[in-house]
């Protein structure tokens, strides 16, 4: 039975949700010739991203399906004044249909009458401003633009998308890792890629791009950065181009870090691009023997429990991020206690059982 989404996700402190929204048209959301619509939705996320009250730590555009794993940040949004409010939801819905430009994520310049008139109005701002920090509004303008465009494209009309789009709560920051991983692995698992830099138009590709762009030149930059990481001062030369993460996307440092508060000893984006890397190298069989060893030090950190088979056999399994939630044992009791329920129900291999565990053990 659903969920809804009230009771799923706690509103008064939202965290990571993994967000998919399916193709009605099973054939094409994007592929053979309408791969063109997945640089659409890339762009439109990378716009909202900076409309709205969130953070986006990954996302995937496959050919008839797109993920995305976000977090609504209300504190973010409450902080806004008046006119900020107004100004971001008028970028977003200036007031007039242009399917190709909304979709397109154009720059939309706002006149400042028009600001000033809205934000005059307490009632208005006041709604824009939960909606800035909805979930429901987020996937709304993501889906709906892309959905005219392909129609006027297409030369019909009718439901572009299967329902609305399925949330699953990620309650710890080990689901949140394994969870970036899985969707990661999307284009390898369904064999559009054979590595990280060939997976278009997903998160992981974008942070190596960054990464790997970013100048591998200013030593002195580098070597006080590393210094306050309590990392050696002298770093090879691949190292100092992993400085560099995507704008718009949460930094993997402060999501992935040891010590919340300081924000050190977490993974850089060439260390995760390496985790999903030998991951896909592990699932994909003919190399399942090449660098498996180096595995557990990158996931140590996930879970003392870890166990590589139940990783691999998570990262293959069928919408083993989906339904339920996702998170360790004790998450997934304190999401049942908040809901008022005996149990969380989880479909996840990784965190509902360990290597020793009997079924009557598992969560």
């Amino acid at each position: 039975m659903a969920i809804p989404r009230a009771l799923q996700i706690n509103l008064n402190n939202p965290g990571w949700v993994h967000c998919t929204a399916r193709c009605v048209r099973q054939a094409f959301l994007a592929g053979d010739r309408f791969d063109h619509r997945r640089g659409w939705i890339e762009r439109r996320l990378q716009f909202l991203a900076g409309v709205f009250g969130c953070e986006i730590a990954a996302f995937a555009v496959m050919s008839n399906h797109l993920h995305v794993i976000v977090r609504m940040a209300p504190e973010m949004v409450d902080a806004w004044s008046d006119e900020e409010v107004a100004r971001r939801w008028l970028r977003a819905y200036p007031g007039y249909r242009d399917d190709v430009d909304r979709c397109d994520a154009s720059t939309v310049e706002i006149d400042d009458w028009k600001v000033t008139a809205r934000a005059g109005d307490s009632e208005w701002v006041a709604e824009r401003r939960q909606r800035l920090a909805s979930l429901s509004w987020f996937m709304r303008s993501l889906c709906e633009p892309i959905a005219r465009r392909a129609n006027l494209e297409d030369d019909c009309s009718g439901r572009f998308w299967e329902g609305r789009f399925s949330s699953t709560p990620l309650l710890d920051e080990a689901a949140l890792l394994a969870c970036m991983v899985y969707v990661d692995l999307n284009p390898i698992r369904a064999k559009m890629a054979t590595a990280v830099e060939d997976s278009d138009h997903t998160s992981v590709q974008l942070r190596l791009t960054t990464a790997q762009g970013s100048p591998a030149s200013e030593a002195a930059a580098v070597d006080s950065a590393s210094a306050e990481d309590g990392m050696p001062a002298a770093l090879p030369r691949y190292r100092r181009r992993d400085l560099d993460e995507p704008a718009w996307l949460t930094s993997l440092k402060r999501l992935t870090a040891r010590d919340q508060a300081s924000g050190r000893g977490g993974l850089s984006p060439l260390q995760y691009c390496h985790l999903v890397e030998t991951t896909g190298r592990i699932v994909r069989g003919d190399k399942r023997g090449a660098i498996a060893g180096e595995l557990p030090d990158l996931l140590e950190r996930l879970d003392p429990g870890f166990d590589t088979s139940t990783w691999v056999l998570t990262m293959c399994g069928w919408r083993q991020m989906s339904a339920g939630s996702v998170g360790k044992r004790t998450s997934l009791q304190r999401e049942a206690q908040r809901r008022g329920l005996s149990r969380a129900r989880t479909r996840c291999r990784l965190f509902r059982r360990r290597a020793g565990q009997d079924d009557s053990d598992a969560a």
